[in-house]
């Protein structure tokens, strides 16, 4: 009998239980370090068995870079609609003024301190392990030639040539957000954090040149 809910395939399944694994243990990681999401904590926390774990990542490192994964795509995803809010924007020459979906990007870059923490565990355990640190790293400059794109077509757009390569600037605005949250992880992070990063972004805009035939 049709009870009137829609039965999810065997891959629709399986993602959800993938999804609801890497939530587990990007809580567990965040709160208590790598060592507390082992395979069992992360089956129990999400409501399943260590069996259907093992369905989704052969290893708990595997687990671990699909957590990093996951997250990077969200922020990518989030830099990716700003540049477009830009670009849909009239084109403005004025060097002196930031754009305004650029400044409310870096307010929201990274509110959640927990990230900070979860960003830095998994780099401090993925380089204890030469295998892991080369997957890391590859993860993480997909994500920056990425986030490097969209600031590039920001600029292209302003009509300017930054003074450096887009991807140093996405490598050092992430940099410095995670950095503000774990140094000063508290309710006046995010102000101070907006202020320096703004005023780094401004100071990219100012010592840009234009672009050829501008």
């Amino acid at each position: 009998m049709d009870d009137g809910r829609t039965r999810l395939t065997r891959q629709e399944s399986q993602l959800a239980t993938r999804a609801r694994l890497i939530a587990a243990a990007r809580k567990l990681i965040a709160s208590d370090g790598v060592a507390a999401a082992s395979v069992r904590n992360v089956a129990e926390a999400a409501g399943y068995t260590q069996g259907a774990f093992y369905s989704n990542f052969p290893t708990k490192d595997h687990m671990l870079m699909a957590v990093l994964a996951d997250h990077l795509e969200s922020v990518a995803a989030r830099v990716e609609a700003m540049a477009e809010e830009v670009l849909a924007s009239p084109q403005d020459r004025d060097k002196g003024r930031t754009p305004a979906a650029i400044v409310a990007f870096l307010q929201n870059l990274n509110p959640k301190s927990n990230w900070a923490t979860l960003a830095t565990e998994l780099l401090l355990y993925a380089n204890r392990s030469a295998d892991l640190a080369a997957d890391y790293s590859m993860i993480r400059e997909a994500f920056f030639r990425r986030l490097g794109a969209a600031f590039r077509r920001i600029f292209n757009h302003l009509g300017l040539v930054p003074s450096i390569p887009p991807e140093d600037l996405a490598m050092g605005l992430i940099s410095t957000s995670v950095g503000f949250s774990i140094q000063f992880g508290g309710p006046l992070t995010p102000e101070a954090r907006e202020r320096f990063m703004t005023a780094v972004f401004q100071g990219i805009i100012t010592t840009a040149s234009p672009l050829p035939n501008e």
